[in-house]
């Protein structure tokens, strides 16, 4: 039997995997160049990396054939492994071009309506549906096919439900007109056409339910890649990355939609496939008397209008079969050939928005989306997150309103929960994550970023990214090497070797979490419902975990007394957010969870209202949901209050902070394979200290592990076996358990870990600093050397873009303090922007890329005077000013605030 990994022996030796495969992307550089990069992204701590084609001038060509040979060349050479990105550029879909001379069979086919309101009698009218030789004065233009021609009474005149009773007419459509003779009554005629896609930005893009059209896809890419390189595969080649595959049915230019819940205004995506497991599955749920599809397009008007009591059903039907289709068809067959060819397969959709469980960009269903894929997959780019801002805003990546409750609450419980359900992943948990923020977002903001998600669960990493163009590339900074010109590139691989510290650590065992809330997909496609994340938000302010539980899960899951498994989950609770209407299967789940004693709960509250564009469903006023027979009914503001009394909350903290203080603490409970509990601890908000006595389920042998310094520290405990713990703004501990004497020993010996103490408060006197300064500069585009700029009698905050507009690079910041008869404990910074290193007497104190930052000094100060060096590297916010930046509050660089000492009692 293998022995179980010690991960923690594994990263105080520097002995843990990768988990960080940064963006490479190729504009057509010089080997010289592209062999540079190669080299910098492995300075950088990266062990790999993922080549993207988007600016390249020949993707697949000979330029691009003889850039793969430099890079794969160099990657080998040092040990490397190479993801590629599956496309020409992203949405992966383009297939090269390769769609726009294809069959048309091949090609994006949709359907859409029109109508006409007829008032009643009729007595031999006509209807021009359509002109022979295609010309104007029909109802369908040009380039349009009949698919039915439907016929329905409605009840009234104030809306548009019909009587559920669906005449097709469309057989009686000859040479072009439909003669009507109609009875006293409100009437309305259907005209359902397909087409195909229609001119916007993903025109020539594959049909992602159709396997022979996902098929050009492999043929261009994976194929011609396996040719050229198939010594590599399984080794240097690591596997293929989608970026953002989704259905782009939208309508608008652009081809983005954020609310395109069926039901709205939209053109639909149409194929055979669809057509025929779509009849197949109104069969089956007793809709349609036969499968036959000619039986099934009289139904089609109910996928945008109410028709009747079964217009819910038809909705869902239909996500259910194109969802289901997108799964097999396209995530499917290219995990399929990917696995055949011994490599990966990863990515991720959009999920901005909530669009993860709607068309329009959405993939209609994140999880099974992604379900065949090696990772689970998410991205956080364009300032979709940023410190505290978790509510209702405007977004300028979503060009319009976003939902920051989604980004907070949301996105990483999806990303994290889809790798711990489905074991093929084995637990790997992947995002996209810093691009396109703006020159703004320093390395500071990197690691509140890489916390945050790390926190919920997710343990892999693609930064973005490195750009071989020439400097400054506009294209969505920052950029982490820049041929040299960024200031903060030498820090880098202190934020990687970070984040994949943590990401090993926190890798390979089983999250211990308690609750599950269901995916709330299958109920929007049947109406309102409560979004998931607007529960999760109510659990994470409580320091509560979760995870996001689809429904398919739900039907395959094991049940035992008390607990739910599964994949590496064990539930004991399942929260159900309120909805108009609930899947039957779900009920199902339901009694199987009542007879094995599982704490099921339906959580109540105010229903969103439905953003669809076009918005033309039929809701009875003051309709508040479908009550569900066996849950416990609680209203959402009493949620917290009563899972924490029914115990479902593992961590307990006496406080010495304010309750809303409280609400930004993160809390991730992680069991290792070699039976260690890991406590992950985030204080993600601006401002306040979080400080109390902790009480946490297993706290035996329990060490504080510091992940950016790689050391471990010993904890106090008080009388009664409580930590207590002090968290600043952006500061993270890790703690681990069930850590042995014997192998505190072995890792004594070994000479390579050192147990220090924790940098703790001496009880001595704060102190603070206002002496005097002097200031230096080194400018990364003009001066690189080191002169005097300023100098100051009293300490006061220095305006660098005021005084020296334009500059980046480093600022250092040289006083003198006189600690008289005592020496000095700890060293403190109220704020400064970005990397900051201390030098005590001329000896490093260490480096702090992030909040808090404070430096243990004890062991260099000196009684009498100090001399103090201090080193800021800023942003190149200010030099280059990009487009991306001016969407949010620049800060000032360099020091800013009071600087505060502590002298040792």
């Amino acid at each position: 039997m293998e022995k179980c990994r010690n991960r923690l022996q594994e990263v105080l030796y520097g002995k843990e995997s990768n988990y960080l495969y940064p963006f490479l992307w190729l504009h057509g550089a010089d080997r010289n160049t592209l062999e540079d990069y190669v080299e910098h992204i492995y300075q950088s701590g990266c062990r790999a990396f993922c080549v993207e084609s988007r600016p390249h001038p020949d993707f697949l060509g000979e330029k691009w054939w003889n850039d793969m040979d430099i890079l794969l060349n160099k990657a080998q050479s040092l040990g490397m492994k190479v993801w590629i990105l599956d496309d020409a550029h992203f949405p992966t879909g383009y297939a090269n071009g390769r769609i726009r001379n294809s069959p048309e069979n091949l090609k994006q086919w949709q359907i859409f309506h029109q109508e006409m309101d007829i008032a009643g009698p009729v007595k031999n009218g006509r209807v021009s549906v359509y002109l022979e030789n295609n010309r104007n004065g029909g109802l369908l233009q040009e380039g349009e096919e009949l698919v039915a021609a439907i016929l329905v009474k409605r009840v009234s005149g104030e809306s548009f439900d019909s009587d559920g009773v669906c005449k097709d007419m469309t057989e009686e459509v000859e040479a072009g007109w439909l003669k009507l003779n109609l009875p006293e009554g409100k009437h309305r005629l259907y005209i359902i056409t397909k087409m195909l896609r229609k001119q916007n930005t993903f025109i020539d893009y594959i049909d992602m339910t159709n396997p022979d059209s996902v098929k050009l896809l492999l043929e261009e890419t994976y194929e011609k890649h396996y040719q050229h390189y198939k010594e590599y595969f399984g080794n240097v080649i690591e596997g293929f990355f989608s970026d953002e595959p989704g259905f782009y049915n939208s309508d608008n230019k652009r081809g983005y939609s954020f609310q395109y819940q069926i039901g709205a205004d939209m053109h639909l995506p149409w194929n055979e496939y669809i057509a025929e497991e779509l009849s197949e599955k109104l069969f089956e749920q007793g809709i349609l008397t036969d499968n036959k599809e000619k039986l099934m397009r009289k139904l089609l008007p109910a996928l945008w209008f109410p028709c009747g009591k079964d217009t819910k059903k038809i909705r869902a039907a239909y996500m259910d079969t194109l969802t289901d289709l997108y799964r097999r068809n396209f995530t499917g067959q290219i995990s399929a050939w990917c696995h055949s060819h011994n490599v990966l397969y990863v990515g991720h959709v959009i999920e901005d928005n909530n669009c993860h469980a709607r068309l329009g960009c959405g993939p209609g269903h994140y999880f099974r989306a992604l379900t065949g894929q090696d990772m689970s997959g998410i991205d956080v780019v364009l300032q979709q997150i940023l410190p505290q801002k978790d509510y209702l805003q405007y977004g300028f990546c979503s060009c319009g309103t976003q939902d920051g409750a989604f980004n907070f609450y949301g996105l990483g419980k999806l990303g994290a929960s889809m790798a711990h359900i489905d074991t093929k992943t084995h637990g790997r948990a992947m995002c996209e994550i810093f691009g396109a923020y703006g020159w703004t977002e320093g390395i500071s903001m990197m690691k509140w970023l890489a916390d945050h998600m790390l926190v919920r669960g997710l343990n892999v990493f693609v930064p973005h990214a490195f750009t071989e163009k020439e400097f400054p590339d506009e294209d969505c900074p920052p950029h982490f090497y820049c041929h040299g010109r960024n200031p903060q590139y030498p820090y880098m691989r202190m934020l990687f070797e970070y984040m994949n510290r943590t990401a090993h650590l926190l890798s390979g065992g089983k999250p211990l979490t308690d609750i599950g809330v269901l995916y709330h997909a299958e109920a929007e496609w049947l109406g309102r419902t409560m979004y998931f994340h607007t529960v999760g938000e109510r659990l994470m302010k409580s320091q509560m975990d979760y995870e996001v539980i689809p429904l398919e899960a739900l039907k395959n899951a094991e049940y035992q007394e008390g607990v739910i498994i599964i994949g590496s989950l064990r539930l004991r609770c399942l929260l159900i957010p309120m909805a108009d209407c609930y899947p039957e299967e779900l009920k199902i789940c339901i009694n199987n969870c009542l007879k094995f004693h599982i704490c099921v709960y339906q959580v109540n509250g105010k229903l969103p209202n439905n953003s669809r564009e076009g918005e033309i469903w039929s809701i009875p006023e003051n309709y508040s949901g479908e009550y569900l027979e066996g849950c416990v009914n609680i209203e959402l503001d009493e949620l917290a209050d009563r899972l924490r009394q029914q115990g479902f909350c593992q961590m307990t903290i006496s406080m010495n902070t304010q309750q809303e203080q409280l609400e930004w603490l993160r809390y991730y409970h992680y069991l290792t394979e070699d039976e260690h509990h890991i406590y992950m601890l985030f204080h993600e908000g601006k401002q306040g200290v979080i400080e109390g006595n902790l009480e946490l389920p297993f706290m035996e042998q329990l060490i504080r592990y510091d992940a950016f310094n790689n050391a471990l520290y010993n904890l106090e405990k008080s009388d009664d076996g409580h930590v207590n713990v002090k968290l600043n703004p952006g500061e993270v501990w890790l703690l681990i358990s069930h850590i042995s004497d014997k192998e505190m020993q072995e890792m004594k010996k070994s000479g390579q870990v050192a147990f220090q103490r924790y940098m703790r408060e001496s009880g001595g006197e704060w102190k603070r600093f206002t002496g005097g300064l002097r200031i230096f500069g080194a400018d990364s585009f003009h001066n690189t050397d080191f002169s005097v700029w300023k100098e100051q009698k009293e300490w006061e905050n220095f305006d660098i873009e005021e005084e020296y507009p334009g500059f980046a690079g480093i600022l250092t910041y040289e006083f003198k303090i006189d600690s008289g008869d005592k020496k000095m404990a700890l060293l403190k910074f109220q704020y400064a922007k970005e990397a900051v290193t201390v030098w005590v007497n001329g000896i490093c104190a260490g480096t702090a890329v992030g909040e808090p930052y404070t430096f243990d000094i004890s062991e260099l100060s000196r009684t009498g005077t100090n001399d103090i060096r201090v080193e800021v590297t800023t942003t190149l916010t200010f030099a280059v000013r990009d487009s991306f930046s001016k969407y949010t509050v620049l800060l000032q660089e360099g020091i800013q605030g009071a600087i505060y000492y502590q002298l040792i009692c």
